[in-house]
């Protein structure tokens, strides 16, 4: 059984991996994206994901880059946190806030796969289907950041 204490800490992304079908695995912020993900005791998560390829215009403050630099740099972001629970092998992600609106409010479920070193993590969207009815799963595999 999954328990906080295995969770606690600061993670980093070390591959986001998008399967869709049964051959077409998709990186979706590539296969360098850079994120974090941090469980604390007290119950709340963040999670920070981007893509290392975003353009960065040549302005001080988000309101002076024109919209479509603020779309282009969205695009290859998410962020989102709230609180969290455990049930059984799966984290529960109560979502307050994310740059992706339709997940305010809402309960993100991840299966949990942790190594037996307590040092490698796969959090995993429960299995889904796209629009034309293919399988659709999110992998996303994270390593504990040392001193977490």
């Amino acid at each position: 059984m999954l328990t906080v204490a295995q969770l606690v800490g600061t993670w980093s992304l070390k591959k986001w991996v998008v399967h869709v079908g049964e051959d077409d695995p998709r990186m979706p912020f590539g296969s360098d994206a850079f994120g974090r993900i941090t469980y604390t005791a007290d119950g709340y998560m963040w999670a920070v994901l981007q893509s290392v390829d975003r353009p960065r215009p040549d302005v001080r403050h988000l309101s002076a880059a024109s919209v479509s630099d603020q779309a282009a740099m969205a695009a290859g972001y998410l962020s989102y946190g709230g609180r969290y629970s455990i049930d059984a092998a799966q984290v529960v992600h109560r979502v307050d806030f994310s740059l992706f609106t339709p997940w305010l409010g809402t309960s993100q479920r991840r299966d949990v796969v942790l190594s037996s070193n307590g040092n490698a993590l796969v959090l995993a969207t429960p299995p889904a289907s796209t629009r034309n009815g293919r399988p659709l799963r999110n992998e996303l595999h994270w390593q504990r950041l040392s001193g977490a």
